[in-house]
């Protein structure tokens, strides 16, 4: 239709209207690209905004998984002090001191392994959209906590100690199966379930029927040479634990501001 017009304006040398023409096509083409352009880039910012939306939601269940790593690693080295003072001292004569001792020992041990949860981050990586959440800071910043701290975390949350391989050997197995049967620990539970600042993750645990294979165990674990030593680095390694648990959760904070920043 424009095309006719113009042809016939050029038969007619109508030049005003040629060029009257000629300024319609260029605007109609003009807007066509600024109508697509604003239509992608309003994809884009929605786009944008769902993915901010899904890593805040990843980054605060993560924060929720640290408060739950912190209180049971603050029960764990409770755990391994009360251990480091026996393996200093006399051993206690009663039943029960010695069994208190025994599962503070496994206790003392025990590790919980976690990393951040890095699906959405992944995902938007390998798709290309990473771009869509923000500048160069807050993808550094995404970066160093999603891949850098969370190489760390693979190393420190699965750290299998000397004092956790040394004194599960020398627990009788008989012991070993009572006690995970009768006191079992918990670990591996949904975070949102067990977030109250008063759980107990290593429930009190009665002493067995056999006392004398009980004083035959501690008397065995008491005795370890290599024992003490272990248990005061197992303290080192525990409080590296908990402050990168600290760090770790100071981190996702500072993501959601960002990110919320962003929004």
């Amino acid at each position: 239709m424009i095309l006719r017009r113009v042809i016939d304006h050029v038969r007619t040398q109508n030049w005003t209207a040629v060029a009257l023409d000629f300024v319609i096509v260029v605007m109609g083409v003009f807007m066509g690209i600024q109508l697509g352009n604003w239509n992608d880039n309003r994809i884009s910012a929605r786009e944008a905004v769902a993915a901010r939306a899904s890593l805040i939601a990843d980054l605060r269940n993560d924060r929720d998984v640290y408060a739950v790593r912190r209180n049971f690693y603050l029960e764990v080295r409770a755990a391994a002090i009360r251990v480091a003072d026996i393996l200093d001292a006399e051993l206690p004569e009663e039943t029960a001191a010695q069994w208190q001792f025994i599962i503070d020992a496994d206790n003392a041990g025990s590790i919980w392994p976690f990393a951040p949860s890095g699906q959405v981050y992944n995902e938007l990586l390998n798709s290309g959209q990473l771009d869509l959440v923000g500048g160069p800071p807050v993808l550094r910043q995404m970066r160093d906590y999603y891949q850098d701290a969370a190489r760390e975390a693979g190393v420190t949350f699965q750290y299998d100690s000397p004092f956790r391989i040394r004194s599960r050997r020398l627990l009788d197995w008989r012991l070993e199966e009572y006690e995970h049967d009768a006191c079992a620990a918990i670990i591996g539970a949904n975070p949102s379930e067990i977030l109250a600042e008063d759980q107990v993750y290593f429930p009190p645990c009665p002493p067995p029927d056999d006392a004398g294979r009980v004083a035959e165990a501690a008397a065995m674990m008491h005795a370890a040479e290599e024992l003490p030593g272990d248990a005061r680095y197992l303290l080192k390694q525990l409080g590296l634990t908990l402050g990168f648990i600290d760090y770790l959760d100071d981190e996702a904070e500072a993501l959601i501001m960002e990110l919320e920043e962003q929004s």
